[in-house]
This record gives C-alpha cells, sequence and structure tokens, in this order.
C-alpha cells in the first residue's frame, strides 16, 4: 500500500488569512487613489483661476468675457501664491524689509480663495440643475470636504495627555507645599521667549510651572531682549555663578529640568549640588528635581 505523503491545499484558515489579505491590499489601493483624486481636486480652484488670469491677459477683461467675482479671485490667488512660495516675490520683500516672516501662512487666504471660486461654480450649477439633482450634487461636495478634512491624526491621545498632566500636577503641587508664598523660583535650562528653538521634548515646556502652581514666581516667560528676562543673563553659567546670582536677586530654589537637560543631566545635577552642599529634592514623576537656596 502506497504510505507517500498526499499533497494538500492550503487550509481554510489560511485561506480567509489569505483573502482578507487581498481585500486589505484592494482597500489600500482605493484610499490611495483617493488620496491622490482629493489632491488633484483641492488645486482645481486655482487652477481655474490660473486659466482666468490667462483668459483676462489675452481677452482683456470687460471685453469678450465677463469674469465678474472670477477676476479679482484670480488676481488675489495668483499674487498669494507668488508671494507664499519659497524663493518667490517674498524674497525681494525681504532684502527690503525683513520684519514680514512666515509667508506661507498665505496658505488659508489660497483655501479661502479656492473654496469661494468652488461656490461660484455652484452658483452656475444650481442654474442648470434644479431640485433633487442640485442638492445631490451638494451633498456630495459636502461628503468629499469632510472626508478630506476629517482624520484619525487630528485625534489627540487624550490618555497620554491625562496621565501626563497628572503628572505635572502632582509634581508641583509637592513643590508648592514646602514653598512659602510668593516664593521665587529659577528654572534651569533657560528657555527663551517667545519662539525658542525646536527640541525633541517640545518648547514652551516651562511653562507648565505656571499652570500647575499658584502663588509661586518662575524665572521663565519674560521677554526676550528686554531687561525684564533675567534669566537669560545667567544661561549657561555655572552652578556656582547662578546661585550666587539667584540669591542676590532673592529667589528661593532652583528646579531643574531633567528631560529638558538631556544628556547633560546628571551632570548639572551634580555641579549643583557641589555648588550648594545638600541633595536636591525628586518631585514626583522624578522628572524635576529642586534645589533649595
Amino acid at each position: 500500500m502506497d504510505t507517500s505523503p498526499v499533497a494538500r491545499g492550503p487550509s481554510r484558515k489560511a485561506r480567509k488569512r489569505r483573502g482578507w489579505g487581498a481585500v486589505r491590499r484592494r482597500l489600500r489601493g482605493w484610499r490611495n487613489r483617493a488620496r491622490a483624486a482629493r489632491q488633484r481636486l483641492a488645486t482645481t480652484p486655482s487652477a481655474i483661476h490660473i486659466v482666468v488670469v490667462a483668459v483676462a491677459a489675452v481677452a482683456g477683461i470687460g471685453r469678450r468675457y465677463e469674469l465678474g467675482l472670477h477676476a479679482g479671485l484670480a488676481t488675489l490667488t495668483i499674487t498669494a501664491i507668488l508671494l507664499a512660495t519659497t524663493g518667490g516675490f517674498s524674497t525681494f520683500v525681504a532684502v527690503i524689509w525683513p520684519q514680514i516672516r512666515a509667508w506661507n501662512r498665505l496658505s488659508v487666504f489660497i483655501a479661502f480663495f479656492s473654496l469661494t471660486a468652488v461656490a461660484l461654480l455652484l452658483g452656475l450649477l444650481e442654474r442648470r440643475l434644479r431640485g433633487l439633482v442640485f442638492a445631490g450634487v451638494l451633498a456630495v461636495v459636502l461628503a468629499v470636504g469632510v472626508f478630506d478634512q476629517t482624520t484619525k491624526a487630528y485625534v489627540p491621545p487624550y490618555d497620554a495627555v491625562k496621565s501626563a498632566w497628572d503628572a505635572d500636577a502632582a509634581a508641583f503641587a509637592a513643590l508648592g507645599a514646602r514653598l512659602p508664598a510668593g516664593a521665587s523660583v529659577v528654572q534651569v535650562p533657560y528657555e527663551p521667549f517667545p519662539e525658542p528653538a525646536a527640541t525633541p521634548y517640545g518648547i514652551y515646556e516651562p511653562a507648565k510651572a505656571y499652570l500647575h502652581s499658584d502663588g509661586v514666581h518662575w524665572s521663565w516667560g519674560a521677554m526676550r531682549g528686554r531687561p525684564e528676562d533675567w534669566a537669560a543673563t545667567i544661561a549657561g553659567k555655572p552652578a556656582v555663578e547662578v546661585v550666587s546670582a539667584a540669591r542676590a536677586e532673592g529667589f528661593t530654589g532652583v528646579l531643574l529640568d531633567r528631560v529638558a537637560l538631556g544628556a547633560a543631566a546628571a551632570a548639572t545635577e551634580a555641579d549643583y549640588q557641589s555648588a550648594l552642599g545638600s541633595p536636591p529634592e525628586q518631585l514626583p514623576g522624578g522628572r524635576w528635581v529642586f534645589f533649595q537656596l
């Protein structure tokens, strides 16, 4: 009798997994094509404005074509694009007056002009499509807009944010309980305000001290370049100099942010411990340590 193994096809479970894999790949393909279509659709109003400008240049506004509001929108759209594009006309403006910056924020206006163009096109369709047909067109436009502007990426990680908030609140509550009313605390490292350099842990982190305390004064937050920005005078200095300057200004203590200090946290903490001759108080969570002056 032949006892050689019999070749068998994939199991039912394997076939089912393979089938679902094909469905997922097909859905991903549809999603990618839909994203590309939305991108093309989003640029259509601006392209229409470019065509309007070309027609106006050839035929002349008001001679052969009644462009109406499209002419003004086209002019504004083209002007905004030429200004906001990297290396565009804004470069020449910066040579004369460099105080204006962030020209890319004109994208909001370009979007508004484009949406106005869509509204004008819908107005033209309303004259040709009456009743339920036009209502259906509006419903499709609304659905495409909602689909294009909503994504799970916009949903904050609420659980993580709440956990971080509670940890920060516990840390500063513990610190506030041991400080006298009206105490002043130096925050290390120094972060300029406003518009500090981007960091892996984020910006404006020292503001958490204000959010979670009451009646305590903090060194962070004074406008950079002004006399009130005392913290800038001790930025990057050795602990001995910071401690001397802080005592002269009447500060109660020094708060070190280990996360902001990064790889220099241990060395900085040891430097302050050597300068003050006493170990710090570690706040709940382990991110901050406090030195009493």
